[in-house]
């Protein structure tokens, strides 16, 4: 528990390479969108990368700003 002092985190990826920032879509899941902003307020972690994409693979490429 991140009270207890552990450490939690969440991982999205964003599979654009044009996109610099992301957001929780609060008209489509208001709920979730909610979920997140209290887990971070509690201390989890929100990691957000944008990903290369390319006809060999894709692969995380760089971090990219959470915009809650």
């Amino acid at each position: 528990m991140v009270a207890a002092g552990d450490r939690a985190a969440v991982l999205f990826t964003v599979q654009r390479e044009d996109c610099e920032a992301f957001t929780a879509c609060r008209d489509i899941d208001p709920k979730f969108a909610a979920a997140l902003d209290d887990a971070a307020d509690a201390g989890v972690e929100v990691f957000v990368y944008r990903c290369a994409m390319g006809t060999d693979g894709i692969r995380l490429a760089t971090q990219i700003l959470w915009a809650r």
